[in-house]
């Protein structure tokens, strides 16, 4: 069956049920969708920072479907029909050459450069310019976004030399797929970094291609800039000659420099949001706390990583299927199950692959968790209030880009067998999404 590899598997699942999250989830219902809306508008007019011009009748869908929000208005009832019929309406009689006036609220998606949201971009702007609708508009950026994040993670997985089922397991998760369909730029952080993962573990190396792809992943997100050690893999710098290596050097240079140069441009949307105390932290008071006392800030750390709350919520919920607004949470057994069959799958399917090295293992296991306390360094300087004796605002989302590197790191190493594992991977895969459209009914229309 030539569909039944991992990379084709995974496109045919993730394109699917992720059409069907897109049209079933409300507009907005995703974490910080309307301001990932709102940032995809400004790069549409040009716009990096500050206030830009847009289409009222864009503004007008954007306010009618952020006050129907069950946050907002305080709806128990969720969407009626009357109600998603109302949102998808707003905005289409308005004069199309109207404009208003928007800007920027806040630093939760200004650190995100365009590449994070390319596809969404381009999309919209064809939109724009053919038949200016904000339903049309708003569904064909989510739509974009999907696909081109789908296809890029099928290549890589593709291009994989090992844990190829296991990742594809790991990108159909309920929580991934859901992501990949809503307005954000997550979905397209992640299939940077998974391109990058396998372009650098794969051989021959394309050193253009790891150029683009380091460069995506710190511009999308710079915390993600951990993955630029994987240019420095003893297994790879062995083999490599010395021209290799003087390439992997500069390579380094120029993705974290890009990223860096980026992040220091943005630093007046980070400090003028302080100033309107968006931020729940004052960031430069929580340095200086953390820098006169480490001691208590380890603490807090530690406190943090081992509470029941952060390992329950933040890691096996918040990987696996926090849905909605974060408040359509999958059920707790139906989460340990999900990651349970992750495990199963490591273990098994594995046929004919080759294996990683103990210190390839080593070092993505080293990277991955770096990455999980820099993420929680940063939550902690961002969003907890100068000091907090929690840090408070982990999901386990924020992790998938660095995730694959946990599964090369945990393979087992010996080759297991051949197994036969295809069709109880392809029901494993699905039943989850079953539940998670269940959950998102029971939480967007149940009365």
């Amino acid at each position: 069956m030539s569909w039944a590899s991992p990379h084709r598997l995974f496109l045919i699942v993730s394109l699917a049920i992720g059409l069907i999250y897109t049209f079933m989830t409300p507009p907005f219902r995703a974490p910080d969708e309307t301001a990932h809306y709102q940032r995809v508008l400004a790069y549409m007019e040009g716009s990096v920072w500050g206030p830009y011009d847009t289409r009222t009748r864009y503004v007008e869908f954007l306010a009618t479907g952020n006050q129907l929000r069950p946050y907002n208005s305080k709806q128990e009832q969720g969407y009626s029909w009357e109600v998603l019929q109302r949102i998808w309406a707003s905005g289409a009689d308005t004069d199309p050459a109207r404009s208003h006036r928007l800007s920027s609220d806040g630093p939760t998606v200004d650190l995100y450069s365009p590449a994070a949201y390319l596809p969404a971009i381009i999309t919209g702007w064809v939109i724009d310019q053919v038949y200016p609708s904000p339903v049309i508009l708003f569904y064909g950026m989510r739509i974009s976004l999907l696909i081109a994040s789908s296809l890029l993670i099928a290549w890589a997985i593709a291009r994989l030399p090992y844990a190829r089922w296991p990742v594809m397991a790991l990108m159909l998760f309920p929580m991934a797929v859901w992501g990949r369909a809503m307005i954000t730029a997550d979905s397209l952080t992640t299939a940077f970094a998974l391109a990058f993962i396998a372009l650098i573990c794969a051989q021959p190396w394309r050193l253009k291609a790891l150029a683009v792809a380091g460069m995506a992943v710190t511009l999308s997100k710079i915390i993600f800039g951990t993955l630029l050690g994987l240019l420095f893999l003893p297994v790879n710098w062995r083999k490599a000659t010395f021209g290799i290596r003087v390439a992997f050097c500069g390579l380094f240079i120029l993705c974290a420099g890009v990223g860096i140069a980026w992040n220091i441009a943005a630093k007046d949307t980070l400090q003028a949001a302080t100033e309107r105390g968006v931020l729940a932290s004052n960031p430069s008071q929580q340095v200086a706390q953390m820098q006169t006392d480490p001691t208590a800030f380890l603490t807090v750390l530690s406190d943090t990583l081992s509470s029941t709350e952060f390992l329950l919520n933040g890691i096996v919920t918040g990987i696996t299927g926090y849905l909605g607004e974060l408040d359509a949470p999958l059920p707790f057994l139906v989460s340990a199950m999900v990651l349970l069959q992750l495990a199963i799958i490591l273990i098994l399917a594995q046929p004919d692959e080759t294996r990683p090295t103990r210190w390839t293992r080593l070092w993505c296991a080293a990277i991955f968790f770096g990455t999980l306390l820099l993420t929680l360094v940063a939550l902690y300087v961002q969003w907890n209030p100068v000091g907090n004796a929690y840090i408070h605002g982990f999901q386990g989302r924020y992790l998938y880009p660095v995730l694959p590197l946990l599964l090369v790191a945990l393979l087992p190493p010996k080759q297991w067998p051949p197994r036969k594992c295809v069709p109880v991977i392809c029901l494993s895969t699905l039943w989850p999404h079953a539940v998670a459209i269940a959950t998102l009914w029971q939480s967007n229309y149940s009365g």
